[in-house]
């Protein structure tokens, strides 16, 4: 492809720095994880960040450090849901809110954890979460006093209306995971002025993606979890390395080497050479989402009069345009031609519930969501990265044009 719908890109000083995490000797848990999730920090305005090795991990850590809670809080009160002790973690009772315009890992890690998902539909005009559905699937909830999660995702680096689904979720004590894969350097308008959209003001928990097509990335993966929660980090501390720990042990006098397992986790340690290119990314991610913008400008600029062609709207902030997903009819042929031409597209996303292992799995909801089954139908992702130049975007728009007519 000479134009992929998403590319890369790491400058001369980005390598430097990511040689220099390689020949430091420490290559986990060293100075540059830590320099990470300090910048990561700064960057959005959360108290705590726990840095791992992709998006994935971020969701998957999320979701134990939440079916943990879940556990404690009903023993807590004296409910025994269950004799055996792995069911009362991993028993599919809880409900996970989520809309089906999502990358499927962010429902596949819950449902991994315990979780069963509850779909709601999408916006007719935007691939965000309906809020007023989540309102309304948590009123059912409520009646059946079922415990449940609400889990966001800021598609493709624009908002969710995330101050109004918090006022929500607190309205029934749910927490939120919010996915902002696609959102980290983005804003939105807030009532003292910009707020970094990846913020832990209307989340519980915030999920951050460094894989390849995002905006920042560790050399192909990374992740990291952002939070307010000081017993919250620690747990996920804990669940990022095994669920092992050193300190604070339920048993004594076992000797220095002693160490156990508290908590189910697995190693989604991040090493430092990927830590190291993020670091060094975050120090310019103001100018990589400037010019994200800036290529975004030049598609509106040319393609905002075409018919058949409808573009992204735009709400109250400055996105992060991890994507630039425009909507037309008969997309598959469209993006055929497209691809003869030398440019690469991509569809997000296939409604979760749609995939062939959820449909077996009876996790498909008794109502169809339409509004994310047209979109699926219609949307189709133009590249987007800081590369392009003016008129690499007029190449792609006026071939799209001349497809279309």
């Amino acid at each position: 492809m000479k134009y992929p719908y998403a590319k890369h890109r790491l400058s001369h000083q980005d390598i430097i720095l990511g040689v220099k995490a390689l020949k430091s000797g420490i290559i986990s848990r060293g100075k540059f994880t830590r320099e990470l999730e300090e910048r990561l920090c700064e960057e959005t305005g959360a108290t705590f960040c726990v840095a791992v090795s992709s998006g994935s991990a971020a969701l998957h850590c999320a979701y134990l450090a939440f079916a943990d809670e879940f556990s404690r809080k009903k023993e807590a009160i004296g409910v025994n849901e269950n004799s055996n002790p792995l069911q009362r973690i991993f028993n599919h009772s809880r409900k996970l809110i989520s809309s089906p315009i999502t990358f499927a890992s962010a429902i596949t890690t819950g449902v991994l954890t315990g979780f069963s998902p509850e779909f709601c539909d999408i916006l007719p005009d935007e691939p965000q979460i309906d809020t007023k559905l989540v309102q309304q699937k948590l009123e059912d909830l409520k009646t059946q006093g079922e415990q449940s999660i609400i889990v966001p995702t800021a598609m493709t680096g624009q908002s969710y209306n995330q101050k109004e689904l918090y006022r929500i979720a607190k309205s029934f004590n749910t927490p939120i995971i919010a996915d902002h894969s696609h959102s980290l350097g983005a804003y939105i308008s807030d009532e003292n002025g910009l707020l970094p959209m990846a913020n832990t003001r209307y989340a519980d928990l915030i999920i951050l993606s460094f894989q390849t097509t995002k905006v920042i990335t560790g050399g192909g993966e990374g992740g990291a979890i952002l939070t307010n929660s000081e017993e919250t980090y620690r747990k996920l501390l804990v669940i990022r390395s095994h669920g092992i720990v050193y300190e604070n042990l339920q048993r004594s006098n076992m000797g220095i080497h002693y160490h156990e397992m508290q908590l189910p986790g697995l190693n989604y340690r991040i090493t430092e050479m990927q830590a190291a290119l993020c670091v060094s990314q975050l120090k310019r991610i103001g100018q990589i989402i400037e010019q994200r913008n800036i290529v975004a400008s030049w598609y509106y600029e040319l393609l905002q009069k075409v018919e058949k062609i409808e573009l992204p709207q735009i709400k109250d902030s400055i996105p992060a345009w991890h994507l630039f997903a425009v909507r037309l009819k008969e997309r598959n042929r469209v993006a055929t031609k497209l691809r003869k031409k030398g440019i690469g597209t991509q569809v997000h996303y296939l409604p979760v519930y749609k995939h062939p292992w959820f449909e077996q799995n009876g996790f498909v909801p008794k109502e169809n969501c339409i509004n994310a089954e047209t979109y699926y139908e219609s949307a189709l992702s133009l590249p987007m990265y800081p590369q392009l130049r003016k008129k690499d975007v007029l190449f792609i728009a006026e071939t799209l044009k001349d497809i279309l007519k």
